[in-house]
């Protein structure tokens, strides 16, 4: 795993997934897997076996919640992109079992206080920039990050609308997951 240094929580490393340890997350079957694959929805295998990187997980959980309300992967894959970050914000803010946190008793305690007080901590991780909860359109494939979704209904005046609530996505793929998204030394 590589790690990188996240300023005011330590060196982080993202988790890497097999196909089926993605499945087991996300939902997303193996045999379909290899056509989405086939087809140019996922990447492409450069090693001896397929992997996924944490953030192509969540991209990955996106399309497949998408595909399920009717969206196609091809359709969805820039808001995938769009809304990533703030699935795995979530999944590290509210999911049990997405981080890992190794250290001295007293780094551990101290980082679990500060991700408990703050969402600084997840934010940096995550990539994100806070700026929503919900994946929302009225006129897919476009979708827009909104935070206030009875706002956005309100404004639009649509009659229909597709919405993944990035929240609770984060949250089940943090429930299902075999291991952590990311690993924490914290110090």
């Amino acid at each position: 795993m590589k790690k990188t240094f996240v300023e005011t929580v330590g060196r982080v490393a993202y988790a890497h997934f097999t196909p089926t340890e993605l499945f087991t997350t996300t939902g997303l079957g193996v045999d379909m897997q290899r056509v989405w694959r086939k087809r140019g929805h996922l990447p492409p295998i450069t090693g001896r076996t397929a992997t996924f990187s944490t953030i192509e997980l969540m991209q990955i959980a996106i399309m497949y919640e998408l595909s399920g309300l009717g969206v196609s992967p091809k359709n969805s894959e820039s808001s995938a992109e769009l809304g990533a970050s703030t699935v795995l914000f979530f999944s590290l803010l509210n999911g049990k079992g997405a981080v890992d946190v190794r250290g001295s008793m007293e780094e551990v305690t101290a980082l679990a206080r500060r991700m408990e007080m703050r969402d600084r901590v997840a934010l940096s991780i995550s990539g994100s920039e806070g700026k929503g909860r919900f994946l929302w359109s009225s006129a897919p494939p476009t979708f827009e990050l909104i935070g206030d979704i009875e706002k956005q209904i309100e404004e639009a005046g649509a009659v229909g609308h597709i919405m993944i609530d990035l929240m609770w996505l984060g949250i089940k793929l943090a429930e299902r997951t075999p291991k952590p998204f990311v690993t924490i030394e914290a110090g």
